[in-house]
C-alpha cells in the first residue's frame, strides 16, 4: 500500500484521515480527539438519509438519528491495518452486522477482512473514503431497518470471531426439531486448552464436536458419556454431550417465529435461560440441564467439562445461504461435578457462557457442496499405489464415497515421493492406511488385502473387493494379470462400470480406460487398441520404453523375485 504523499500524514494521521473523511458527501462535519492509550481518535458526524417523516423528528423509527456521531480509532499499525469505527455507546443493539460484546457498538462495515478490504484499494486515501461509504450505506439501511434483505434471507447472529467452536452437522440439527418443542442430547467430544480452573470467556477456550448420535444422559458410575484427560499442562479432551434444543409452539399450536433481531450477547448463565426464553426454548433447555444434573447425581469428576448447547431458532424467512429457515445459536457451558456442590455450575446463574461459532461437519453433502460436484456412485479402488491414492483422496475430497479399497503390498519410504498418504503410515499394508485416512472423512470402505490377480477369480472374494454399493471400480495396478482377472470375473450381473488409470514414462505420459456397456469393449480389448493405433511418437516412447514404461522402480538391495 503505497505511504501518503501529503506531509499532514506523515507527521499527524488523524489530521489526514479526518480531512480525506470531509471530502464523503454524508461526512458534514469532524474534529481530531484526545488521543485514547496513545492512539489517535477521531470523530466524524455522519448524515443519515431517511424518510421525510422520520427527518422531521430527528430519529428513525429503529432508533438512528439524522445525524449520528462516530469515533474512529487508529490502530498501532495504520495504515497497514484499517481504522476502526465505533457508535455512540446508546445505539440500539438490536442490528444485524453489529460486531458482538463490544462495549461500545461497532459497525460490521464490509463482508470478509475489514483489513484487506481497506488495503485492497492501494492508497490510504481511497481506503478511507470506501470505508466512509460503507459506513454512510450501513447507517442508512439501519435507519430504515434496511440491513436484512428478505430478498437474500435471513443474516445470522454474527458470530465469526468468538474463540469458541461447536461443530456439528445443521441438517441433522435441524431435522429434529419439531412443532411441539423439546431437545435431545448428542454424544459428543471436546478439546479445552487452559488450565482447570480457567473459566470461559477469559483465559479457557473449547472446541466440542458431535456426530449426531443420540445418548441417553444416563446414572451410572462407569458411564462413559462425560470424561475428560490431561494432553499437556493446559490442554485436555475427553467425550461430553451436545443438547440441541428448539422452541415450543405457540398457544395456538402454531410453530414459534422469532423474527426479532437480537445481538449476540450472552455471557452467563443466567443469560442465556434469559435468551432461551425469549425464543421460545426455556423449557427445553431448563429440561436439558436438569437431566444433565440428574446424569451426576452421586458422581464426582473433578475436571471441568464443556457441554454444547445449540438453540434452533425458527426465522420468518430463510437464512441467507439456505433453504432452511432455522438459526443455530451454539454455546459452550462447563460444568464441574465437584463432592460438595449443589449444582454442577460452580458460578450458578454467573456461570461463564461463551456463544460459540458453528462448524459443519465433515459429510459428504459439505464436500459436494464445495467442491461443486454432484453427487456420484460409490467406488470401489482395486490397488492403492501412488495413482490409486490420489484417485480415492480426490474423490473423497469430492464427496465421493469409497466402498472398498484392495491392495496386498505394504507402503515403503520410497512411495512417500508420490504417494497421497503421509510418512506415519509406512510399513503398513497400503489398503488399511488409506482405509485408515477415509475414517476421517467419515466412511468405512471394506479392506481387501490378498492377491487380486487370485481373489477376483473367487467369487465370494470378488464381492468384497467390488461390492454391490459400488457404482464403478477403477483399477490402478498398473497389473496385466490384474487386468485379465478382471475381465475373466466380470459378468453381466455385475453393475459396476471398470474403468483403469495408469501412469507410464516416470509420470510423463497417463491413459484411462473406461469398459463399454455390458463391459463390452473389456479393458483387453482396449488396452490392445491403444497399443496398435497409438500414433504419437513421444507417447509411444514413453509407454513402450522397457526403461520408463509401466516397469516398477527399483528401490533398495533386494534379491529378485522367483517364480
Amino acid at each position: 500500500m503505497a505511504e501518503p504523499v501529503a506531509t499532514e500524514a506523515k507527521t499527524d494521521p488523524a489530521k489526514h484521515l479526518l480531512r480525506v473523511a470531509l471530502t464523503h458527501p454524508e461526512c458534514v462535519e469532524g474534529e481530531v480527539l484526545e488521543p485514547e492509550y496513545g492512539r489517535p481518535r477521531i470523530r466524524l458526524d455522519m448524515n443519515v438519509e431517511m424518510p421525510l417523516d422520520m427527518k422531521a423528528d430527528g430519529i428513525s423509527r429503529s432508533g438512528v438519528r439524522t445525524r449520528e456521531p462516530v469515533i474512529i480509532k487508529l490502530p498501532a499499525a495504520f495504515p497497514w491495518q484499517s481504522p476502526l469505527f465505533y457508535l455512540r455507546e446508546d445505539f440500539p443493539r438490536n442490528f444485524p452486522h453489529l460486531m458482538p460484546f463490544a462495549a461500545t457498538p461497532r459497525p460490521c462495515l464490509v463482508e470478509g477482512d475489514q483489513d484487506e478490504y481497506f488495503l485492497q484499494f492501494g492508497l490510504v486515501e481511497y481506503g478511507i473514503f470506501h470505508l466512509v461509504e460503507q459506513l454512510a450505506i450501513w447507517l442508512r439501511k439501519a435507519a430504515v431497518s434496511g440491513l436484512i434483505d428478505p430478498a437474500q434471507g435471513w443474516e445470522p447472529m454474527l458470530r465469526r470471531d468468538f474463540r469458541d467452536v461447536v461443530e456439528i452437522d445443521a441438517d441433522a440439527a435441524r431435522s429434529v426439531v419439531n412443532r411441539n418443542g423439546g431437545w435431545i442430547a448428542w454424544q459428543g467430544r471436546f478439546f479445552r486448552r487452559g488450565a482447570p480452573e480457567a473459566f470461559l470467556n477469559t483465559a479457557a477456550e473449547t472446541w466440542v464436536s458431535s456426530k449426531g448420535e443420540t445418548t441417553p444422559l444416563m446414572r451410572k458410575p462407569d458411564n462413559p458419556t462425560f470424561t475428560s484427560r490431561l494432553t499437556d499442562s493446559d490442554a485436555s479432551l475427553g467425550n461430553t454431550v451436545v443438547g440441541v434444543v428448539w422452541p415450543d409452539k405457540n398457544s395456538d399450536g402454531t410453530p414459534r417465529i422469532s423474527a426479532t433481531y437480537l445481538p449476540e450477547s450472552v455471557a452467563t448463565l443466567r443469560d442465556l435461560r434469559t435468551r432461551a426464553a425469549e425464543l421460545g426454548c426455556g423449557r427445553g433447555l431448563e429440561s436439558f440441564l436438569a437431566n444433565v444434573e440428574r446424569s451426576f447425581a452421586g458422581m464426582f469428576l473433578l475436571a471441568p467439562i464443556p457441554i454444547g448447547i445449540v438453540l434452533c431458532v425458527r426465522r420468518p424467512i430463510h437464512l441467507i445461504g439456505s433453504a432452511s429457515d432455522i438459526e443455530l445459536l451454539p454455546y459452550v457451558v462447563e460444568i464441574r461435578a465437584n463432592k460438595n456442590r449443589s449444582t454442577l455450575f460452580a458460578g450458578g446463574d454467573d456461570e461463564p457462557v461463551a456463544p460459540a461459532m458453528h462448524y459443519q461437519s465433515l459429510t459428504v453433502g459439505l464436500l459436494q457442496t464445495l467442491s461443486g460436484v454432484r453427487a456420484r456412485p460409490a467406488l470401489a479402488m482395486l490397488g492403492c499405489g501412488s495413482v490409486g491414492s490420489k484417485l480415492a483422496m480426490h474423490a473423497a475430497r469430492a464427496g465421493q464415497r469409497i466402498a472398498a479399497v484392495s491392495d496386498e503390498l505394504s507402503l515403503r519410504p520410497h512411495n512417500m515421493a508420490r504417494h497421497a498418504l503421509g510418512a506415519k503410515f509406512v510399513g503398513t499394508n497400503k489398503a488399511e492406511a488409506l482405509a485408515k485416512e477415509l475414517s476421517g472423512f467419515d466412511m468405512t470402505p471394506v479392506v481387501h488385502g490378498g492377491d487380486l490377480s487370485l481373489d477376483l477369480c473367487d467369487p465370494d472374494r470378488s464381492k468384497q473387493i467390488i461390492p454391490r454399493a459400488a457404482g464403478a471400480a477403477i483399477n490402478s495396478t498398473a497389473s496385466l494379470s490384474v487386468r485379465e482377472a478382471l475381465v475373466s470375473a466380470v459378468t453381466p450381473r455385475l453393475r459396476a462400470r471398470l474403468f483403469e488409470a495408469a501412469l507410464f514414462g516416470r509420470g510423463r505420459g497417463a491413459f484411462l480406460l473406461a469398459d463399454g456397456a455390458g463391459h463390452n469393449p473389456n479393458h483387453c480389448d482396449l488396452i490392445a487398441e491403444l497399443y496398435a493405433t497409438l500414433d504419437d511418437e513421444r507417447a509411444a516412447k514413453l509407454l513402450f520404453d522397457p526403461a520408463g514404461g509401466l516397469t516398477e522402480i527399483q528401490i533398495g538391495q533386494r534379491g529378485r523375485r522367483c517364480a
